[in-house]
């Protein structure tokens, strides 16, 4: 966070963003991890990887480098903070040892992790590729984030799992890169791993709440909540503080990180489960269901309740309590982005910022996109701690 919380880039004033055109050849993607950004600059030269991958501090300040032909741009890369402090990037890299007679060819993905800083290499994991598996090659990276590594919110864990089986059932220790196995795992769920009951039957089934260190059952959801939301499927990241773009429907972490708050499968509200018991906390009607998002707040956050009516609103709740705070007339796809303070939010194709505990409006401008895009198009693309990026700038739209 820059010093005094002070905005060291504004889309109002070009030449104050970070200009990041000349960021290196290739497809490049920006990804964030709340304490600065990583630029991954993806290329091949027809015969190997040639990808870049560089981290900057969050005023722009040029820190390590992961050099050509260390990992696979078109595999992404992931950009988190330890429990522990250390900032590390995660990249991955595919690698062939070929037939030898009548013994096959083998294929590897290795996951290896890189202190942020200096760009040296703090751990690598090397994982088999099962024989099964005909296509080894990365089929995500369109947007630079690792597609198949979700994190728990915490940062302290990873699952590792693809619909290809290329690395199934591995939970991987973030700070040494020490893995276990772990089976039938849907994903993460803030700080712990959601998996099938083992044990259930009939129409009432649940989904377990588990302990990533040990395996062990701490409580549970209905497996019909698990399922109905994006986030509860191996194949995309469990809820974490990490900012995507705010109008991606999924399970949500409150701001205490003790509870999570989802569409109601069985009405038209949405409720809140406390973890790692899954007990409900309280459930609040809106109409339709709706698209809904999320702020984490310090003392007590409030979860964006998008409310598909006749006007569209915006609702705050108090995500402990399920209380309304504020009202907006905004609809679901104006959030561009949320932070612990504020979102960013495009109303009469501006661009503006809204305190996220009261609903009272801080500054508004011109979207980076104004006079090429309309609605939700007029969004920069949302990094953790309020920044954002929009035509290879960065630039802090919003408080962390």
């Amino acid at each position: 966070m820059p010093p005094n919380g002070t905005v060291f880039g504004d889309f109002r004033q070009p030449s104050s963003g970070i200009d990041l055109t000349g960021a290196g050849g290739g497809d490049v993607h920006i990804i964030g991890s709340g304490h600065g950004f990583a630029v991954i600059s993806a290329s091949s030269d027809g015969n190997r990887d040639t990808s870049v991958l560089v981290a900057f501090d969050v005023d722009g300040t040029k820190l390590g480098t992961v050099p050509k032909g260390q990992f696979d741009g078109s595999c992404g890369a992931e950009d988190l903070t330890l429990p522990d402090g250390r900032r590390l990037l995660f990249t991955e890299m595919v690698t062939t040892t070929p037939a030898q007679g009548i013994i096959p060819a083998t294929h590897t993905v290795t996951l290896q992790a890189w202190d942020a800083r200096t760009g040296q290499s703090a751990w690598q994991l090397p994982l088999p590729i099962p024989d099964t598996v005909k296509n080894v090659d990365c089929h995500g990276g369109y947007d630079g984030t690792m597609e198949f590594f979700a994190p728990t919110s915490d940062h302290a864990w990873a699952y590792l799992i693809d619909g290809r089986g290329l690395v199934a059932g591995a939970v991987v220790d973030l700070a040494s890169g020490a893995p276990h196995r772990v089976d039938q795992v849907y994903g993460t769920i803030g700080p712990y791993l959601l998996a099938p009951s083992p044990d259930d039957s009939g129409s009432k089934k649940t989904a377990a709440i588990l302990d990533p260190a040990k395996g062990t059952v701490l409580g549970s959801i209905p497996d019909q909540v698990a399922r109905s939301s994006n986030f509860g499927l191996a194949y995309a990241p469990g809820p974490t503080p990490r900012s995507r773009q705010a109008d991606s429907p999924a399970m949500v972490l409150t701001s205490d990180g003790q509870g999570i708050v989802t569409q109601d499968p069985t009405s038209t509200g949405i409720v809140r489960y406390d973890l790692p018991s899954g007990t409900l906390r309280w459930r609040h009607q809106s109409a339709n269901g709706g698209e809904w998002h999320h702020a984490q707040g310090d003392g007590g956050g409030v979860v964006l309740d998008g409310v598909e009516s006749s006007p569209a609103q915006l609702v705050g709740l108090n995500d402990a309590t399920g209380e309304q705070v504020w009202t907006l007339p905004l609809t679901s796809t104006d959030v561009c982005s949320v932070t612990d303070n504020q979102m960013a939010v495009i109303a009469n194709s501006q661009l503006a910022t809204i305190d996220v505990k009261t609903g009272k409006q801080l500054s508004y401008g011109l979207s980076p996109y104004a006079g090429v895009a309309t609605g939700a198009a007029l969004c920069p693309d949302s990094l953790p701690g309020g920044l954002a990026v929009a035509q290879l700038q960065i630039a802090q739209i919003a408080q962390p």
